[in-house]
């Protein structure tokens, strides 16, 4: 369920701004994911084929891993370039989803310098706190006063940002009073944010900072890593991280917004606008977490209004995902009775009362119009039915055609990225059955 409610323009428009860049990057960054797997996939069968066709054509048994053969020395050098490309294609495979991980979490700290500035920006007398020194010549290079503020908020981002990630939590915590180790995915958050720093600095290769980091916060499964062994990102491995600092870091921005403008409906609107963007693009997954966390975590919202939208859009999740249970159980521990017709008519379609939704979709007609009738996931299902074209077609005097878009969400992009990977491991480990020419001029090479 979405709303008419515009944002403030006021200081509080700097976190939207903060977060909204946020959501939009990490978006882009896993959307494009499947575009560039193609690629590297095509590139590395390519390579893989001229190998096979190389070795088929001269009767040249393919070389295995870890195994020696006899070797024509003749087709030494070509057989070298192909085999040395194709490894590298190999290769490429293997370290894109890791540099994937990496850019998602540089992201983040991009986005928590952001909010770190946006929290001094929002409440200056904060600076107060700050214990920066200057010297001499910076100062005289100071413009003005207000330069002079921004140098200093720039400073204590940095500071903070370059800290690790529990750091980074533990100084909001000290500033603002709210802990943000009670996130579902905290856990998770830290292993990712750790074995990025194994991407970054040792190629994967597990340290005794990253196990000790991990034992910490009490990591599931760290107890089966030992030091030296590798870690990578598999595509799997990608789109849970995706999920998790999508997470953290909207809970952050709006915890942190909320604290500092108690009181304010803005945060809230904004959130729900957040939730229901998922549902559309069928990211119901992340839209329950976010919805619990808008209902259950937050639980304060500022105005009535907004807070029946969460409890609906939460319902909507678990409804479009096939959890048609859990769906009514939430519904059913709110009494719509008194609440404003939009929501009767949303708790009729997500219970598939028909006759009861068709039955208010008059008096809603001011607050929900026959465009929302078409973009709201709300009505997916009910506006296939015949009682909603009839009721629709009295109501605004036309037909009613709609065209359901095709979402790709991320589930579709990780099944495509795991249908790639497969594609080229069945090409790597095939191995030929030819015989191996006699030839006189031979070299042992593994």
């Amino acid at each position: 369920m979405s709303t008419n409610q515009e944002t403030k323009s006021d200081k509080v428009s700097i976190f939207e701004d903060a977060i909204d860049g946020y959501i939009k990057q990490i978006n882009s960054l896993i959307g494009t994911m499947p575009i560039v797997l193609n690629i590297l996939a095509s590139n590395t069968i390519m390579h893989i084929d001229k190998v096979n066709e190389f070795c088929k054509k001269h009767k040249i048994d393919k070389l295995k891993v870890g195994e020696s053969s006899t070797f024509p020395l003749e087709f030494y050098g070509c057989f070298e370039r192909l085999n040395s490309n194709a490894d590298k294609a190999i290769e490429a495979m293997k370290l894109y989803p890791c540099n994937i991980v990496v850019s998602l979490v540089s992201i983040y700290d991009a986005f928590l310098g952001n909010i770190i500035k946006a929290i001094y920006k929002t409440t200056p007398e904060r600076l107060k706190e700050c214990n920066r020194e200057f010297t001499i010549n910076e100062i005289l290079q100071f413009e003005s006063i207000e330069d002079a503020k921004e140098r200093v908020i720039e400073k204590e981002a940095e500071t903070v940002v370059r800290g690790s990630h529990i750091e980074q939590l533990e100084w909001l915590k000290k500033k603002l009073g709210t802990s943000f180790k009670d996130f579902a995915s905290y856990r998770k958050f830290v292993e990712i944010t750790e074995r990025r720093n194994l991407f970054v600095h040792t190629n994967g290769i597990v340290s005794r900072q990253y196990i000790n980091v991990c034992n910490s916060v009490g990591v599931e499964g760290v107890s089966e890593i030992k030091v030296g062994d590798k870690l990578v990102a598999t595509p799997e491995y990608v789109f849970e991280s995706y999920k998790v600092l999508f997470e953290v870091g909207v809970k952050l921005g709006i915890v942190v917004w909320r604290k500092l403008k108690k009181g304010d409906e803005t945060p809230d609107y904004y959130l729900n606008s957040i939730c229901y963007n998922l549902l559309k693009q069928e990211k119901y997954d992340l839209a329950k977490t976010m919805l619990h966390f808008a209902t259950e975590t937050i639980k304060d919202a500022v105005n009535d209004e907004v807070r029946r939208m969460f409890i609906i859009n939460k319902s909507l999740a678990y409804y479009l995902s096939g959890d048609k249970k859990t769906c009514n159980a939430i519904l059913d521990k709110e009494d719509w009775s008194a609440s404003a017709t939009m929501f009767k008519l949303a708790e009729a379609v997500l219970k598939e009362d028909y006759s009861l939704a068709v039955s208010k979709m008059e008096a809603a007609k001011s607050d929900i119009d026959n465009l929302a009738y078409c973009e709201w996931p709300l009505f997916k299902n009910f506006r296939n039915s015949e009682e909603f074209k009839t009721e629709y077609q009295r109501l605004f005097g036309q037909g009613f055609e709609y065209t359901e878009p095709q979402t790709e969400n991320y589930k579709d992009v990780l099944q495509y990225a795991l249908d790639l990977q497969n594609k080229v491991k069945q090409f790597a480990k095939e191995d030929k059955e030819d015989e191996c020419s006699d030839c006189t001029n031979t070299e042992e090479i593994s």
